[in-house]
């Protein structure tokens, strides 16, 4: 079994609500150390069931502290409870300091890459393309 870890973490959805969730999964960190990540890896990848797409640089996956104190999670529980389908079960991308739409739902393949992905579908005039937010949950 993998470690795991429950943090509560900022969802923001882009111009609309916001919550503090408390999220339970394994870090991503965990992963990517087991399978090694080469010399050269410029970002991770997450796909979705649904199409979606969302990747994440390894510069803002390296950081040894988030903003916040807060790691990226697969989390596989939100507030002790099993994640329910609409919020991503089996497994759903918790990126501290980014946008919900940041947050991959129903993650089928993970893939880390040498070169700039482009994120599908392409966001809307206007929200940042690398989802960060800076305002403090």
């Amino acid at each position: 079994a993998k470690p795991n870890i429950t943090e509560v973490v900022l969802l923001w959805c882009y111009a609309a609500n916001r919550a503090l969730i408390e999220w339970t999964g394994v870090p991503l960190r965990v992963i990517l150390d087991e399978v090694g990540v080469k010399p050269g890896a410029k970002e991770v990848v997450f796909y979705g069931i649904d199409g979606w797409t969302r990747s994440l640089t390894m510069e803002y996956l390296s950081r040894k502290n988030y903003k916040y104190g807060r790691e990226v999670i697969l989390a596989y529980n939100m507030c002790g409870e099993t994640l329910p389908f609409e919020r991503g079960y089996p497994l759903r991308l918790v990126a501290p300091d980014k946008y919900g739409y940041m947050w991959v739902r129903w993650i089928v393949r993970i893939e880390v890459v040498n070169y700039t992905y482009q994120d599908y579908p392409p966001l809307p005039p206007g929200q940042p393309s690398e989802g960060d937010f800076e305002e403090a949950p």
